[in-house]
């Protein structure tokens, strides 16, 4: 690592690396609401264009209506989607679904979905008032 960034230097030289902290929140597609959080922690590092992050989010009582999604990445993703992986608990999805993240293509959002477990298309998971997740991941920037 260079003493200095500096980002036009060679391409061999890893000279972008960074670690950190964010606030992520649950959020409503439809109506963002608010929510009260007991565990509310989201951390990152960064090296090149690679983001690896981890989140824990624990809510009730939130007001938001529509599809669940968590916002607040550090950086904003490339131009494609990723998965994330994610464990999941107090979410209520649609009977014989199981639960799945989906970071969005040139945002900072985590996208909650659900797929049938014999396999079939995604739907959004509906906001519940109260959820814990905890998602980590990587992504390019």
């Amino acid at each position: 690592f260079p003493v200095t960034r500096n980002p036009t230097a060679d391409a061999n030289t890893l000279d972008d690396y960074a670690e950190g902290t964010f606030t992520p929140v649950v959020v409503g597609t439809t109506s963002a609401g608010s929510a009260t959080y007991t565990t509310q922690t989201g951390s990152y590092t960064k090296i090149g264009r690679l983001v690896f992050f981890a989140i824990e989010l624990t809510s009730s009582g939130h007001t938001g209506t529509g599809s669940l999604q968590v916002q607040g990445l550090p950086f904003t993703a490339a131009g494609m989607n990723f998965e994330v992986s994610q464990a999941v608990s107090a979410l209520s999805p649609t009977a014989g679904n199981v639960v799945q993240c989906l970071g969005g293509a040139n945002s900072t959002n985590v996208i909650v979905q659900q797929s049938p477990s014999g396999g079939g298309n995604a739907t959004v998971v509906p906001l519940d008032t109260a959820a814990t997740l905890r998602i980590a991941g990587m992504y390019s920037v």
